[in-house]
């Protein structure tokens, strides 16, 4: 599990470089397309002090919510097979 998490991390740390280093580079296309968005219509309202919050989606709410109730409905199941098989073994 460790060296899991040690290769995900690096795989992390190389993507955050290399989108720094896209962003970095001064070339005209890069100019444009932040020049774009700067001044389109999604930039419209926000200015010095504004804050952004983000909000879930119902739908992302309700795959938690399905997943949570799998992940306990198999924890009660599996722990109800393992007393029964503890039962039928002490008989």
């Amino acid at each position: 599990m460790k060296k899991f998490v040690r290769i995900l991390t690096l795989v992390f740390v190389a993507a955050v470089f290399v989108m720094c280093a896209a962003c970095s580079t001064n070339s005209p296309q890069t100019n444009d397309i932040l020049y774009t968005q700067l001044h389109s219509n999604a930039m419209n309202g926000l200015g010095t002090g504004a804050s952004i919050t983000t909000k879930l989606a119902y739908w992302k709410i309700v795959l938690i919510v399905v997943n949570v109730v799998v992940v306990v409905g198999f924890a009660v199941w599996g722990t109800v097979v393992i007393l029964q098989s503890k039962r039928k073994n002490k008989s």
